[in-house]
């Protein structure tokens, strides 16, 4: 039975009664029920006073699309949604009930799924009247899954390294179509992936085949024998144990690959064969053909050819790849003093640079298995002397400025910057150093002063007293004594204060210096200009301030003697006059002149070869300075050679022509201290040397 109440109850009075009725349960109509003893038809709480009639659904039965859904391949879910009813009711007359889904039956709130997502199973459909919350009967609908297959495959068994190995099959045992990947390899373990043709309900499947690797049956390697020569029977049990057999015969007259094939192999066993191969030589004849290798002086490490490159074997050119070929040293190798030179493997020779000049022999035999040595022969190295360049342009010379304290130079001999030309020494057009060049001081150095291999001079603090001193050098190829230059003479000033030195400098009459460095804080060969024991550098450690004059000189504010006229006239003499001062201190200074004389245009030349008689670069004057006599020394026997002395301003004070000689000593004892200048020409050249009589 419905139970309810009257909730409201209005307009009674006018007789259109509006009440309002709350149930526990749907209801369609209202019987009103006169209870005498109220003494009202209807009062507002009277439980008595009507009747619900009970609501009755008549929600259809859900006429579906389909009754089953499958669940496509590989998939696990499916959408319900995807049916739909052709006969939704409308009960409420403005709004559509609604199709729900549900996991049992009857259909209720509670059974409600949450989710149309569903996998395999049976689910209900039923109509939901949202107005009186009423559901229809509810039908079922059967969720299937299209089952996958996973192939499978009779497993291949392990094969030996290099054995059979069939292809897999394309068809699994339960039906199912594919391919396999990767390809096969007989030589490694390798997992393959089978993949299922497209469009069938599978999965790929795997399988592993395993490849054990082979025992290699070890033996010792017989040694190259001659032909003819014995041959002993091959071991027929291995070094690790495997016995077997060889093939061919064996064969002690020509070069043979054998076989070795194992016995037994037991099941499970992966054993290879082995191979062998005997060389068998055949005698040869053998001649090997001396060599000659000339090269400059060498400044970097050089590799030669091979001296095998044209000798032979039995009449065929012997190469890089010829296999057995020895050669035999027969002497010893040279000694060197300087570098060196080996002997490689391959017959090639490994230089070092700097290998003193000279011509090496080396004696040497080839060998070849199974003949006889061949002849003994030489490879003949030759490194040429090289030719160094004596630099000084305008016969300018290294000066070295030192006080009383213990100091090496910070400039040296191998310095560009401490020579006039700013190139310094060359040697075959390099600049020379330590590693290729010697300098070799003529006579014992000044007590307290060190001349360095790197060119720099050392002195020992308050062992020279302040004043001026030299000495001369000689430069030679590393590791010689021979074909040197020189002597060329190095200045070195001791004073604890500023120091400025006379100039002289000479030009020819077309107004090109000669002699001496136009720079006068950088001097000629008698000095350099120091400021307390290190040279003078305008504006770093001094300034200048020159005369200036009416002659065709003057010195520019950079400390350079220009020309102020084209007027040279052969004999005039001209003097100018400079100080320099501390840059710090101007009181602290010193002052001295310019000397510069005029002579006639000498023809100079910078040619290594400037007769067939002597070489430019070979002509010395030893000693210079000197003291009464000098000695000037040719490359060679000479012809009509004309000597010629001047004084710096042209005037010439010695005379004498010379010929089929190759040194010469010039006595000079009555001649005046100073500087000259030396003529040597003959009908084609001339070279002036400048010298200096102490």
């Amino acid at each position: 039975m419905i139970t309810g109440s009257i909730s409201s109850l209005t307009n009674w009075a006018s007789g259109n009664v509006s009440l309002t009725v709350s149930s526990n349960q749907p209801f369609t109509t209202i019987t009103y029920n006169d209870d005498p003893q109220s003494g009202s038809l209807i009062e507002q709480g009277n439980l008595c006073s009507f009747i619900l009639t009970p609501y009755t659904c008549n929600l259809p039965t859900p006429n579906l699309s389909a009754n089953s859904l499958n669940i496509p391949c590989l998939a696990t879910t499916t959408n319900l949604n995807s049916i739909t009813a052709s006969n939704t009711p409308n009960s409420s007359c403005t709004t559509p009930d609604t199709l729900t889904w549900h996991s049992g039956t009857p259909a209720t709130g509670a059974n409600t799924l949450g989710s149309t997502i569903v996998g395999a199973g049976t689910y209900y459909a039923s109509f939901y009247d949202a107005i009186s919350h009423c559901y229809s009967t509810a039908v079922p609908v059967l969720v299937t899954a299209t089952p996958v297959l996973t192939p499978t495959f009779t497993s291949v068994s392990a094969i030996c390294s290099g054995g059979t190995l069939h292809a897999l099959p394309t068809t699994s045992l339960n039906g199912i179509t594919g391919t396999w990947s990767p390809a096969l390899n007989n030589t490694a373990t390798t997992t393959y992936t089978f993949t299922p043709t497209a469009g069938l309900c599978a999965t790929t499947a795997t399988m592993t085949i395993t490849v054990t690797a082979n025992v290699i049956p070890t033996f010792t390697q017989v040694a190259p024998i001659c032909s003819g020569g014995t041959l002993h029977a091959l071991p027929t049990t291995s070094l690790n144990g495997i016995t077997g057999t060889w093939s061919p015969a064996l064969n002690n007259t020509a070069t043979t690959t054998y076989t070795f094939t194992p016995s037994v192999v037991l099941h499970g066993q992966c054993i290879a064969n082995a191979s062998m191969m005997v060389v068998v030589n055949q005698a040869a004849t053998l001649v090997a053909v001396g060599d000659n290798y000339t090269y400059a002086y060498l400044q970097s490490n050089t590799t030669t050819q091979s001296i095998l490159n044209n000798d032979t074997i039995n009449g065929v050119l012997i190469t890089g790849t010829t296999p057995n070929v020895t050669i035999g040293q027969v002497a010893p190798l040279p000694t060197f003093s300087n570098g060196g030179i080996t002997l490689n493997a391959d017959g090639t020779f490994n230089i070092q640079a700097y290998t003193s000049p000279g011509t090496y022999i080396f004696y040497y035999q080839i060998n070849y298995p199974c003949s006889t040595v061949s002849n003994t022969v030489k490879a003949i190295i030759t490194i040429k002397a090289p030719s160094i360049v004596e630099p000084g342009k305008y016969e300018y010379y290294p000066s070295f400025c030192f006080n009383q304290n213990s100091q090496t130079s910070s400039n040296g001999l191998f310095d560009p910057s401490s020579w006039g030309d700013n190139v310094g020494i060359l040697i075959d057009g390099v600049a020379g150093n330590q590693n290729s060049i010697s300098i070799v001081p003529t006579a014992a150095l000044p007590s307290g002063l060190t001349l360095n291999t790197n060119g720099k001079l050392t002195i020992a603090g308050g062992l020279l007293p302040n004043g001026n001193y030299s000495f001369n050098v000689m430069l030679y190829p590393k590791g010689t004594t021979t074909n040197g230059v020189g002597p060329i003479p190095v200045q070195v000033f001791v004073n604890s204060t500023i120091d400025a030195q006379v100039d002289q400098i000479t030009f020819d009459t077309s107004g090109t210096p000669i002699y001496g460095s136009i720079n006068v804080l950088a001097n000629d060969w008698y000095a350099s200009d120091c400021m307390n024991g290190v040279l003078a550098v305008l504006g770093s450690n001094v300034t200048i301030t020159a005369s200036t004059t009416s002659t065709p000189f003057y010195i520019n504010a950079a400390g350079y003697v220009s020309t102020s006229g084209n007027s040279y006239v052969a004999g005039n003499y001209y003097i100018l006059t400079y100080t320099i001062q501390d840059i710090n201190n101007p009181t602290i200074y010193s002052t001295a002149n310019v000397e510069i004389s005029i002579v006639n245009t000498l023809k100079m030349s910078n040619s290594t070869n400037l007769s067939n008689n002597f070489n430019f670069n070979s002509v010395q004057i030893t000693p210079n300075p000197f003291d009464s006599e000098f000695t000037i020394s040719f490359d060679n026997v000479v012809k009509d050679v004309k000597l010629e002395l001047f004084t710096l301003v042209g005037q010439k004070v010695y005379e004498n022509a010379v010929t089929d000689l190759k040194d010469y000593l010039l006595k000079l004892d009555t001649l005046s201290s100073g500087s000259y200048l030396l003529k040597i020409s003959n009908e084609q050249e001339t070279i002036v040397k400048k010298i200096v009589k102490r």
